[in-house]
């Protein structure tokens, strides 16, 4: 998660920047795994582009990462 560390409990329901191999999007963290460690959220949440993630901690940073938590 680039530079900084956060807490997976406390990203939940929370708004934030990921970026997915250069493409950045608003993703709505709605439930986290602790076992698998997986976030699942809402890419783009309310739009007509609202997609469903899946975001897994062992693909952090390669394949994702948090640029930022947005409120």
């Amino acid at each position: 998660m680039s530079s900084q560390s956060y807490d997976p409990i406390s990203l939940l329901h929370k708004y934030i920047k990921v970026s997915f191999e250069d493409v950045e999007e608003i993703v709505l963290i709605t439930d986290y795994c602790k076992v698998n460690e997986i976030f699942y959220g809402k890419i783009n949440p309310g739009s007509e582009h609202e997609a469903y993630a899946e975001l897994y901690k062992d693909d952090n940073p390669e394949s994702w990462y948090i640029i930022e938590v947005v409120g």
